[in-house]
C-alpha cells in the first residue's frame, strides 16, 4: 500500500474498475458473494418482517414503540444468524470491559415518548504494552435503527480486537441512540459525548488525546462522518474548544449524502431511501431538513480541515457510489485520502474479504495513528 501524498491526491493504489452503479442485481456477482447474499436474503425473509416500523408523524405511542422494538428484535437477529464467521481465532487484548459514558442533562422523554438515558453504554478494548496509546471510537450500522446493543458489541467484536491488538490502540464501540425512538443530531451528539469523555479520561485510559480517530459502518459512517464535520466547524467555538482535531476517521460503506436527488437514481430507490429517512431525521421528510447541510450530507460539500481519511467500498453496493466523489473533494481540499475497493456488497462478505478488510484498516490505523 502506498502513502497517501500529503497534499490530498487520492491514493488510487488499491482502486479498481467496478460496477458500482447498481444494486446488485444489476451485475453478475461472484459465485461465492451470490451464495452467501442468498443464505442472508433466506435468513430475513425467514425471520424478520419486510420494511420498517413506519413513522408515526411525530405522534408518540407505546404501542408504535413496541412495534419499533419487535421489528428492531427480529431483524438484529437475522444479522446474528446470517453473519459468516471466518473462524481465525481472535487476538488476544489486555481487558475487553463495558463502561457508561454520561450524556448531558435533557428532558425526561424524546418527542417519541421514549425515556432519555442519561448514559450511553461503550464496550472498552484496552491493548497489552505501556502506552499512552492512540485511541479509535467505533460507530456501528445498522439503516439508523438497527444494530445496537448486544447485537452491535457482537457483531463488531472481532474488528475491535484487531484493531486494539493490530494498532495497539484503545478501542470504545459505542451504543448511540438510535432512530426513530431518538431523532437526528441525537447520534451526532452521541458521538460527540463519547469523544470528549475519551478526552476527559485520557489518563486513566493510557489515551494519547492528539491520536483519536473515529471509525463508521454504513450509518456509523454517517455519525462518524457528520461528528468529523461538527468538530471542524465548530472548532474553537465554547464547550468544544478543548478538544483536538481528530487524527483520522475511517469510513466502511458509509451513507454520505442523504438528498433523494443526489444518492438515489430511480424511483423505487427514492421510495425506499425517503421511508428510512423518515425515521432518522423526521416523518415527512425531506420536509423541513436541509439535506445540503454539512452535517446532514457530510459528502455534498466537505469543509477544508477535515483528518485524514480511509474509505472501504463495496464493489456492488450502491451506498459505497458516495465514496469515490467524497474521496475526490477531500482530496481537492487537501485532505490525504485512501480508497480501498473490495469485492462486497453492502452487508455481505466472504471471509477472505472481511479478513482482508480488517487486515488493511488494521495496516491504516497504523500507519495514521503511529506516534
Amino acid at each position: 500500500m502506498s502513502t497517501t501524498p500529503s497534499t490530498g491526491q487520492v491514493d488510487t493504489d488499491r482502486i479498481a474498475p467496478s460496477p458500482i452503479a447498481g444494486v446488485a442485481g444489476d451485475v453478475p456477482l461472484p459465485e461465492d458473494l451470490a451464495t452467501l447474499v442468498a443464505a442472508a436474503a433466506e435468513q430475513f425473509a425467514d425471520r424478520a418482517p419486510a420494511g420498517w416500523p413506519a413513522p408515526r408523524g411525530g405522534r408518540p405511542s407505546l404501542p408504535w414503540l413496541t412495534e419499533v422494538a419487535a421489528y428492531r428484535a427480529q431483524h438484529d437477529a437475522a444479522a446474528l444468524l446470517s453473519q459468516r464467521a471466518s473462524g481465525a481465532p481472535v487476538p488476544e487484548v489486555q481487558s475487553v470491559r463495558y463502561q457508561q459514558i454520561p450524556l448531558p442533562a435533557a428532558a425526561d422523554q424524546a418527542p417519541s415518548g421514549a425515556a432519555q438515558p442519561a448514559a450511553l453504554t461503550g464496550r472498552v478494548y484496552r491493548p497489552n504494552g505501556a502506552g499512552p496509546h492512540p485511541a479509535i471510537l467505533v460507530f456501528h450500522g445498522g439503516a439508523f435503527w438497527m444494530g445496537g446493543g448486544a447485537t452491535g458489541f457482537a457483531l463488531n467484536d472481532a474488528l475491535c480486537r484487531e484493531l486494539c491488538a493490530g494498532a495497539n490502540a484503545v478501542v470504545v464501540n459505542v451504543d448511540y441512540r438510535l432512530a426513530p425512538e431518538f431523532a437526528w443530531p441525537a447520534q451526532t451528539d452521541d458521538g460527540a459525548a463519547a469523544l470528549r469523555w475519551v478526552h476527559r479520561n485520557a489518563s486513566e485510559l493510557n489515551v494519547d488525546p492528539q491520536r483519536v480517530a473515529v471509525l463508521g459502518i454504513s450509518s456509523g459512517g454517517h455519525l462518524a462522518a457528520s461528528l468529523a464535520t461538527r468538530l471542524v466547524r465548530q472548532h474553537g467555538a465554547p464547550g468544544d474548544g478543548e478538544l483536538p482535531p481528530l487524527a483520522a476517521q475511517f469510513l466502511m460503506a458509509p451513507a454520505l449524502d442523504v438528498s433523494l436527488q443526489r444518492a438515489a437514481t430511480t424511483d423505487a430507490e427514492r421510495a425506499e431511501l425517503t421511508a428510512l429517512l423518515s425515521l432518522y431525521f423526521a416523518p415527512d421528510f425531506p420536509r423541513g431538513v436541509d439535506v445540503d447541510n454539512p452535517e446532514v450530507s457530510p459528502g455534498y460539500a466537505p469543509p477544508s480541515g477535515l483528518p485524514p481519511t480511509v474509505l472501504i467500498a463495496g464493489d456492488f453496493d450502491p451506498v459505497s457510489a458516495q465514496c469515490r466523489p467524497y474521496a475526490e473533494k477531500l482530496a481537492g481540499a487537501g485532505v490525504p485520502v485512501t480508497l480501498l475497493r473490495y469485492p462486497m456488497t453492502h452487508t455481505v462478505a466472504t471471509p477472505q474479504t472481511y479478513a482482508r478488510v480488517n487486515a488493511d484498516l488494521v495496516a491504516q490505523a497504523r500507519r495514521l495513528l503511529a506516534r
